[in-house]
């Protein structure tokens, strides 16, 4: 029998805000931890390793900015984990942009470790952003893609829309990738139509390190749902990546509701864990999505047409109404 480890990450907004106080403190804002194995939470703004009961936490330290008119510190991630998987997670790498982490094999249905990256890349007009942040990233991927599997989780201020993050074999005299691996489906959904700098840089790293965006095409998120919502509307710019072949072990990836806590929803992925012999402290069980089971077939009567069609018109509206948002 082999259980799922979930892994998330979620722009917090500060640990601490003038509203809410400490975050940390806040029941609704730790249920939100709770529940999962590993979450990346990211713009901490805070250079302090803080944790909730039942976790242990690392953390990376702030960005410096390139003026003086920066009012408060930028960045800042922290990688929370629940206590009993300590033996299986270690620092590998800590930036200001990001927190390289490995979990080792024998936990995951795998002979290889995963090695996963907590990321927040500043938008690119910030005072706190480097020309440098996508080339590093890339050469780190390079790197550790050589020691094992690859996941990055965060917030890459990356607009991607539906651009593919794969070299299309559209044209050319290629074989398409009909391998085992090859992620299904190719193609990837986004309400965020818009593309940015950021975004392109993104794709470009995909392509060249055969990495798979999960947003958009995977079970739980087939649509592409928005991820920051904001007095100017609503975009994807938090994403869950990871390398072709771990792909074979994803289980299904979320984008939680909004939530007060933070003007970012906080995005949440299963894989596949090893079988459970593994010991593991007990509060190391995580929620699953609540699903349903579909009766084996529906009875049509007269009044079903009616309801259909007040469904479906409902049913646009809703998309309607979310994707002018």
């Amino acid at each position: 029998m082999y259980s799922k480890l979930s892994l998330s990450t979620w722009n917090i907004n500060g640990l601490k805000n003038c509203t809410l106080g400490k975050k940390l403190s806040n029941s609704d804002f730790i249920k939100n931890i709770e529940d999962h194995d590993l979450i990346f939470l990211v713009e901490t703004w805070s250079n302090d390793t803080n944790s909730i009961p039942g976790f242990k936490a690392i953390s990376t330290v702030t960005a410096t900015p390139k003026s003086n008119f920066a009012c408060r510190l930028s960045g800042g991630i922290s990688l929370l984990f629940k206590i009993g998987l300590e033996t299986f997670i270690s620092v590998e790498k800590r930036t200001k942009t990001s927190l390289w982490c490995r979990i080792d094999s024998t936990i995951l249905d795998s002979t290889k470790d995963l090695f996963i990256c907590g990321v927040y890349i500043p938008p690119e007009r910030s005072s706190y952003y480097d020309e440098e942040i996508f080339d590093d990233l890339e050469n780190d991927i390079v790197y550790f893609s050589k020691k094992g599997n690859v996941m990055l989780l965060g917030d890459f201020n990356a607009r991607t829309s539906k651009l593919e993050d794969f070299v299309s074999s559209e044209g050319n005299t290629f074989i398409n990738d009909i391998t085992e691996t090859a992620f299904q489906p190719k193609i990837r959904e986004s309400f965020d139509s818009y593309i940015n700098k950021h975004g392109k840089n993104l794709i470009e790293i995909c392509k060249s390190c055969n990495l798979r965006i999960l947003n958009g095409r995977t079970l739980g998120d087939s649509f592409g749902k928005p991820t920051s919502h904001s007095k100017n509307g609503s975009s994807v710019v938090d994403y869950i990546i990871c390398d072709q072949e771990l792909t074979q072990s994803i289980e299904n990836f979320i984008v939680k509701p909004p939530t007060y806590l933070s003007d970012h929803r906080q995005l949440v992925t299963w894989i596949k864990r090893a079988p459970t012999h593994v010991p593991l402290s007990e509060t190391t069980h995580t929620q699953q999505p609540k699903t349903h089971k579909l009766p084996p077939q529906f009875i049509w009567d007269n009044d079903s047409m009616i309801k259909f069609n007040i469904y479906m018109i409902e049913l646009a509206t809703l998309f309607d109404t979310t994707a002018r948002c």
